[in-house]
């Protein structure tokens, strides 16, 4: 299997840029899909974070379409972090990975595009494969602060009482690798 190095930082921005994605589909459940295309027209596009991961592994579109990832063992990785080994990070990911992702961030952008009138559960799978990419693959290479810092990111109607984090710090470094 082919891996593909990544700077620690920026799997610590597609961690981010992730969640706020997640965590903005589910809300945007809740009111009017033209709001939240609205405020997604606001944010950083996935066209640009799809540009980045085919900019690091070019041959991403030709990798086999898969509907589901292998399975990771993220609590033996999250270990490695609480006992200590925070030099021997694990910052690659493997070509299906690469590929998975970006065939996501592709089809949300489709559907950002297209603007369909209402939520509907293709948009709830997408939401769903992107949360467990967040989560199963990319949080256990993440140290328990990143990952503090990766829950309080800003996102589509999040609570105004709770003090977030604003998305484009993270992904700025990912905004200037792709260009």
């Amino acid at each position: 299997m082919q891996y593909i190095p990544f700077a620690h930082p920026t799997l610590v921005a597609l961690s981010a840029y992730l969640r706020h994605l997640d965590l903005s589909l589910d809300r945007s459940r809740w009111g009017a899909w033209q709001d939240y295309v609205a405020y997604a027209q606001t944010q950083v596009e996935p066209a640009v974070i799809a540009h980045f991961l085919q900019a690091k592994y070019p041959a991403v579109a030709q990798v086999p379409a898969t509907e589901r990832l292998p399975d990771h063992l993220s609590s033996k990785q999250r270990l490695f972090h609480l006992v200590g080994t925070i030099t021997q990070r694990n910052n690659s990911l493997t070509c299906v990975e690469v590929a998975y992702l970006w065939r996501a961030l592709e089809t949300y952008r489709v559907y950002l595009e297209k603007a369909p009138s209402t939520y509907s559960i293709a948009l709830e799978k997408l939401r769903l494969q992107l949360a467990h990419f967040c989560y199963r693959i990319l949080e256990p290479k993440l140290s328990p602060r990143e990952r503090r810092h990766t829950m309080r990111i800003e996102h589509y109607l999040s609570a105004h009482h709770l003090e977030t984090l604003p998305l484009h710090p993270f992904v700025a470094c990912l905004q200037e690798r792709a260009s």
